[in-house]
């Protein structure tokens, strides 16, 4: 189940991240977008985790000719201690540490180093605001209300204006979005699409300023400062070190020009983020199955024996036990009973299943013949997959089931059809779950 989960989270965020690339990143609602960017990585996981453990009545009941009601076969959950233990999670888990500690400390000596910062800074005050003078950084950025500018920068004359810059960033608490992405990061430091996700969030915020100083102001006026200034350059350690996209930093200043002279997005526009919703229910309903839909063409001949319908026939085949002076429907009833009283006695959940925590549905199809022995029994349809493990427990569950179907008693007398002995086809859906 958490590899399962895995897969799904990964292909989830990818998909948000394209969406939003292709949708809506080139648009002027930076309050929609940024909304949007900061729920991408939530939504992605809680789909992921919760959606596989949902299977949707209609999607999930293929529905062949001649098909048994479903047995479950009930397994045990394994504790998480060892799940832990499975070879393919004993492998990547610490891999996956080593990565979250180097991303931490990565993180935590920039911060640590921006104390510093703050504590050997000069102060200056500009736009009635306490700027923190450092000649250690190369380019200006704020951390809350902390708004650090270069030394050289101090006789620009460009200084109010990009302290106005940082000073927006400040008062829309973009400082909270880095924090929260930074948190994503060296969680899912694995997933390049919250990297990506984290650029595009950084480089919203840089829009979201860039609109309110260019009301203020005129827009070549303020383009060239974007060209000539570090006001748009990439980022440097510490800020690099905080910030929540470090695999992925690189200049937005020519998207950034290319947005002031861009016109405001019409209200129109807004209609295109209803494609959230269709897109979650369509990651939603796949997580929870993934079933398909398209008939199987199922064998029917064998052993030269013709096979008929179960609306053709006039009796069912009675199985050992059952009343021979029974109606067809009670017979029918009876037999069902039986096939389903035997598969769960005898069916083993599979250990390899259990380790994985894998859950599914297989679908049987086998003969009664004429002669009222079970025979022929093939997988029609079986569990997806994901890796080789996987792969060998589902082969284990198909040879279990084939094997238990094959072990099903005689029947005491085969289906008829006007008063003859007749060959009858039918699919056993066989569902594993873990409890």
């Amino acid at each position: 189940m958490m590899l399962t989960s895995l897969f799904y989270y990964l292909l989830y965020s990818s998909l948000f991240y394209l969406s939003f690339k292709f949708l809506y990143a080139r648009s002027s609602f930076h309050r929609i977008n940024r909304i949007l960017l900061l729920a991408c990585t939530p939504l992605a996981l809680l789909i992921a985790i919760t959606a596989p453990q949902f299977s949707l009545p209609w999607l999930s009941s293929t529905t062949f000719s001649f098909q048994l009601p479903e047995i479950i076969i009930e397994g045990k959950k394994l504790d998480e201690q060892l799940l832990l233990t499975s070879p393919s999670l004993s492998l990547w888990q610490p891999i996956y540490y080593l990565g979250l500690a180097i991303s931490s400390l990565y993180f935590l000596s920039g911060l640590y180093y921006i104390i510093r910062l703050a504590k050997n800074s000069s102060r200056s005050e500009v736009l009635n605001h306490q700027v923190l003078i450092n000649a250690k950084i190369k380019n200006p950025f704020c951390i809350g209300q902390w708004i650090f500018i270069p030394r050289y920068l101090l006789k620009s004359k460009d200084l109010e204006l990009i302290v106005q810059h940082e000073l927006y960033h400040s008062r829309l608490n973009h400082h909270w979005d880095k924090l929260y992405y930074k948190i994503l990061t060296t969680l899912f430091w694995f997933d390049p699409s919250v990297h990506l996700l984290a650029k595009e969030l950084r480089q919203l915020h840089e829009f979201e300023v860039d609109a309110l100083l260019i009301k203020q102001g005129n827009i070549e006026n303020y383009a060239l400062l974007l060209l000539s200034s570090t006001l748009g350059g990439d980022l440097a350690y510490p800020e690099k070190a905080i910030a929540p996209s470090p695999f992925f930093n690189s200049s937005f200043i020519k998207t950034r020009i290319t947005m002031l002279y861009q016109k405001e997005s019409p209200v129109w526009k807004k209609s295109l983020y209803l494609a959230v919703v269709p897109l979650l229910a369509a990651m939603t309903l796949f997580a929870c199955n993934k079933s398909k839909e398209e008939d199987l063409n199922l064998k029917n001949e064998t052993k030269n024996e013709t096979i008929v319908s179960l609306k053709e026939i006039d009796h069912f085949p009675i199985a050992q036990g059952c009343d021979l002076s029974a109606s067809a429907d009670e017979a029918q009833e009876c037999a069902m009973q039986s096939i389903m009283h035997h598969i769960s006695q005898n069916f083993q959940y599979p250990v390899l299943a259990e380790e994985l925590g894998l859950e599914g549905r297989i679908f049987v199809q086998f003969v009664i013949s004429k002669s009222g022995k079970v025979e022929s029994a093939v997988v029609l349809r079986s569990i997806d997959t994901k890796n080789e493990q996987q792969a060998s427990a589902v082969l284990e569950a198909e040879k279990e089931a084939l094997a238990v179907v094959g072990s099903l008693p005689d029947f005491v007398q085969p289906a008829q059809q006007n008063g003859k002995a007749v060959a009858i086809q039918m699919v056993l859906p066989i569902s594993l779950k873990l409890s």
